[in-house]
This record gives structure tokens, C-alpha cells and sequence, in this order.
């Protein structure tokens, strides 16, 4: 280097801006505030009044700016934001334009029209994607859903499938008491003295055995009663 271009007395820093290619979206949110840093700085030096036209390529540098943003946000909700803001700086500056000079601006306002065009039809293809990607988590729940309920009724199946079988089998279990000695695990159901059904150990076969002496017994009477009829009425016939 030059001695005679060395200053001593400068104080500068050169800060270092990344010459690799931006990967991630942190790499690229950090050269976004680096970069915006200093286009805040041309619009404050740059101004409108005194240079309009590096003002106005100061703004269009910052809507590529956001435009190169959106391009690394992960999710379409910061997508959606960073477009907007692009919007919002193109917005800006056309409302400046028309109310200074609109004819002297006419070729930097078709310049706007056209990205303000831009930003409209990202807004709209990611408002179209956040539609479908929330109609294909309903969907999805409504599967779910769906899927629950079959499970639900399919048990109501099995339980009531199981409850017709227990009571099929009852029938069959007394028919086969009848003939031999019951198990000690057949208990049938029968009342205390305060009126409560409860579980007490009856069989099965003492069970049938007093039906069916109660059922003689009932016979027996019919008999004895048809009979007395029958002998009253032989008496008045020979009265």
C-alpha cells in the first residue's frame, strides 16, 4: 500500500460482508439487516428533494431486498409478512411520486405498477397455499374423526355380541343341570328378606325339582277339584 495514501489519524472499520453463497435463513436475515442498515442510510442522505433518483433506486433496492428475503422464510405466515412490507415500501413511494411530479416520474411509476403487480400475485399464491394446506389438515382431522367412531362402534359390536352370547349360553348351561349334579360355580340369582336381589348359592337341579312339584301339586288340585264337581253333579241328577 501507498504510504502517501495511509492516514493515520482516520479511524475507519470495513465491515466484513459474506462473498459465500446464503444456505440458511439465518445467513440471510443477517445480510438483510446489514443490507438494510445502510439503504436506511442512502434514504436518509438521498433525499427526494435533492436526489430524487437515487432516492428512488434506494426504495426499488429495497423491495429486492425483500424480495430475496421471502425467498429463504420458512413458513408461508413469514413469507406473507416480508411480502407485505415490500408492498407497503413500493405503496409508499408511488403516493410520494403522484403528489411531487407525476408526469416527470411517469417511467419510475411503471416501474412501481409493475412490482407492486409483482407483490400482488405473491400475496395471492401464498394466501391460495395456506387455503389448501388448512383444508388438507381438516381433512386429515376429519379422517381421524371418522376413524374413531368406526372404532367406537365396532366395540359396541363386540360388546353386545358378547352379551347375546352370555345369554344364549344360560338356557343351554340349566338344560344340562337338569340331568347331572351342578358345578359348584353355578349360582343363580334370588332375594334376602329385605326384598334386594343377591347372589345365592341355589342349584340348578333343586331349582327344577321344585318347579316341577309345584306343577304336580297344581295338577293334583285341578283333579281333585274337577272331581267334587263331577260328584255334585251326580248328586242333583238323582235328586
Amino acid at each position: 500500500m501507498d504510504p502517501n495514501l495511509v492516514f493515520g489519524n482516520l479511524e475507519f472499520a470495513v465491515e466484513s460482508v459474506p462473498a459465500t453463497p446464503v444456505v440458511t435463513t439465518e445467513q440471510a436475515r443477517l445480510l438483510f439487516l446489514h443490507t438494510h442498515t445502510w439503504l436506511k442510510r442512502v434514504r436518509l442522505y438521498y433525499t427526494l428533494r435533492d436526489f430524487p433518483l437515487q432516492y428512488v433506486n434506494g426504495v426499488l433496492d429495497l423491495s429486492e431486498l425483500y424480495r430475496y428475503l421471502a425467498f429463504y422464510e420458512p413458513d408461508l405466515e413469514s413469507m406473507y409478512n416480508v411480502q407485505k412490507r415490500r408492498g407497503d415500501a413500493l405503496e409508499t413511494l408511488s403516493g410520494i411520486l403522484k403528489e411531487v411530479r407525476p408526469q416527470c416520474y411517469l417511467a419510475v411509476n411503471i416501474e412501481i405498477i409493475r412490482e407492486l403487480a409483482e407483490v400482488q400475485i405473491e400475496l395471492l399464491s401464498l394466501n391460495l397455499k395456506k387455503l389448501y394446506a388448512s383444508q388438507d389438515t381438516k381433512q386429515q382431522e376429519g379422517e381421524d374423526v371418522i376413524k374413531r367412531k368406526i372404532d367406537a362402534v365396532s366395540d359396541i359390536h363386540q360388546r353386545l355380541g358378547s352379551v347375546e352370547t352370555y345369554f344364549y349360553a344360560r338356557p343351554k348351561a340349566t338344560e344340562r343341570a337338569v340331568d347331572g349334579e351342578p358345578s359348584d360355580n353355578e349360582v343363580m340369582t334370588g332375594y334376602d328378606t329385605e326384598g334386594d336381589a343377591t347372589a345365592v348359592d341355589v342349584p340348578v337341579r333343586d331349582v327344577v325339582n321344585v318347579e316341577q312339584e309345584e306343577k304336580n301339586q297344581k295338577e293334583a288340585e285341578e283333579v281333585t277339584e274337577n272331581d267334587c264337581c263331577e260328584d255334585l253333579k251326580n248328586e242333583t241328577t238323582n235328586s
